[in-house]
């Protein structure tokens, strides 16, 4: 690959350079191998442009570091918009905006399980009770707060996005 590179002025940059296999390795096998003299380290997941990528191929990972992500920027958040008094409408209008692509960057390709969509979910309704000053303690269902939030479940918006990229 560095010699078909070269032609065209490009050079391979060995020290951002990672392997990644797909297969369990014993514990005795190397950290990292010598690939034309110069060593590249074998890895169990990397980030790449943006998205998390493990070596089973799931999205838990993925999914775990875009909810916590997303969890900063609604705490970011908190005192300037989510406590302020603004209209409930122009409060989920600025998460839909701002928190949701941050939570859904890449969801696309997210293999989904039930897991996962409950933890979405329960992620989402955390973001709608804190803008709606909604305490768990209040005792108000999921379906209450929905139904005063007029948004739909993550898990579905997903679902939808997922769905685009066979049409």
């Amino acid at each position: 690959m560095n010699q078909e590179a070269r032609p065209f002025g490009l050079e391979i940059n060995w020290d951002k350079t990672k392997i990644q296999t797909t297969v369990d390795l014993p514990p005795a096998d190397p950290q990292q191998i010598l690939i034309a003299g110069n060593p590249v380290q074998l890895v169990d997941k990397f980030t790449y442009p943006g998205s998390q990528l493990d070596r089973s191929g799931g999205s838990v990972s993925e999914v775990l570091r875009r909810i916590a992500i997303a969890r900063e920027c609604m705490k970011s958040l908190d005192h300037n918009i989510w406590r302020a008094s603004i209209f409930h409408s122009t409060k989920f209008r600025l998460y839909m905006v701002y928190i949701l692509p941050v939570l859904l960057n890449g969801s696309e390709t997210w293999p989904m399980t039930k897991v996962l969509e409950r933890k979405i979910d329960a992620f989402d309704m955390w973001c709608q009770r804190r803008i709606l000053r909604i305490s768990f303690r209040d005792h108000v269902s999921n379906h209450a707060v929905r139904a005063q939030s007029g948004c739909i479940p993550v898990s579905t918006l997903v679902g939808q996005r997922r769905a685009c990229l066979f049409t």
